[in-house]
């Protein structure tokens, strides 16, 4: 039989089939020059079982984002420190600090928080962000005294700043109610004030009037009327409203607890009714003008855009439904 010989210098062309098949045996040796590329595409797979010892060189990444929250229990905290923080006081010392564990606290308290304008410092005021007020963050943030707010905080030299009004609060303590005097919070500067020119009340009676904000200038800028109350069972709010508001100037919102209920972007033609319910135990209810958070370069003027100022008048607390009574 006649055996074909190779050509003496190769084609440069692939044979017409490639052999699936490996070379019968390796050679042993590594090749003499190194590949710049990988010997196959990674398989997406661990080589193997991980080491139980830690790698020699650190990777310089973090594991992953860092929270935002500080953690709830410090890892050098001991069992007293529980105690310590209910009372108030700072924990640990000056060779193993660690921070006052979590206060269940609630905003209907006035309690104490870092101070939003001042360093290093605690207060009791209303300025914060309402969603403080909301379950999920004000077992961090609140503190039923200074001493454990600039613990938390670990302030080391803490400003203690009183608000300089007293704490109002609406406390019932059994069913049988009915509140027409509400006890608002206007804060502090007072940012609403009493109106004897409006009122909803079609006779005209002089003794009746109606609670309005006092325009603020600034991006973002607001103005809250707070009412802080502990109901001893299902209760309701109920107020009429004379909305001037506009976007894209500014809006009304009403926050309970916070999480914000109702949301008015236009003002409104006539009196609103407003009507919202808790549950039994400690609330606490803004209502809030807040102007736009952006530079608006329109004029108000130009347009029916209302003056920034809403009214509330015949405010009520009473238990149950609104409505469902019988």
């Amino acid at each position: 039989a006649c055996v074909p010989m190779p050509s003496e210098r190769p084609s440069g062309r692939p044979s017409s089939r490639s052999s699936r098949s490996p070379s019968p045996v390796p050679s042993g040796r590594p090749s003499e020059e190194l590949s710049s590329r990988p010997s196959r595409d990674p398989s997406g797979r661990p080589s193997g079982l991980p080491s139980e010892e830690p790698s020699e060189q650190a990777s310089g990444r973090p594991s992953g984002l860092p929270s935002s929250l500080p953690s709830e229990q410090s890892s050098g905290s001991n069992t007293n420190d529980s105690t310590a923080a209910a009372e108030g006081q700072p924990i640990g010392n000056a060779t193993n600090p660690t921070v006052a564990a979590p206060e269940s606290v609630h905003a209907a308290d006035c309690p104490w928080h870092m101070d939003m304008e001042l360093d290093h410092a605690c207060t009791n005021s209303g300025n914060y962000p309402l969603e403080w007020d909301g379950p999920d963050l004000r077992d961090l943030v609140f503190h039923s005294t200074a001493e454990g707010c600039c613990a938390f905080n670990n302030y080391g030299d803490c400003e203690v700043v009183p608000r300089e009004d007293a704490c109002t609060r609406l406390e019932l303590a059994n069913e049988d109610y009915l509140v027409t005097e509400v006890p608002w919070d206007p804060g502090s500067p007072a940012r609403w004030r009493a109106d004897r020119d409006v009122s909803s009340s079609s006779t005209g009676d002089a003794s009746s009037a109606s609670v309005t904000n006092v325009p603020v200038e600034g991006i973002g800028a607001s103005g809250d009327l707070t009412l802080r109350m502990h109901v001893p069972g299902r209760a309701t709010l109920r107020c009429l409203a004379l909305v001037d508001t506009h976007m894209p100037f500014d809006n009304f919102v009403l926050w309970v607890d916070g999480q914000p209920r109702y949301q008015y972007y236009n003002l409104l033609e006539g009196w609103t009714e407003i009507v919202t319910s808790f549950e039994r135990g400690d609330h606490r209810v803004v209502f809030r003008v807040e102007n736009a958070n952006f530079d608006v370069v329109l004029d108000r003027d130009s347009g029916d855009f209302g003056t920034g100022r809403v009214w509330l008048d015949g405010c009520e607390v009473h238990p149950g439904v609104w409505g469902a009574r019988g």
